[in-house]
């Protein structure tokens, strides 16, 4: 299967999910940063939001 990401924030989550450890407690994500400073993100899919800056920004577009 071939991938065609064009997305580059979509391109960098995939990245992240390969070299890292995400972990899941009580239906929450907590997601490293890519910055290398032991910095983790939480997520919420069943409200679709991140504490990260990206998300803040964007408010998930």
């Amino acid at each position: 299967m071939q991938n065609n990401l064009t997305n580059p924030r979509e391109i960098r989550g995939l990245d992240i999910a390969k070299r890292y450890t995400i972990k899941e407690e009580n239906r929450l994500w907590f997601v490293p940063s890519t910055s290398g400073r032991g910095i983790k993100y939480k997520v919420d899919l069943s409200k679709q939001v991140c504490n990260c800056q990206d998300h803040e920004i964007r408010r998930g577009l």
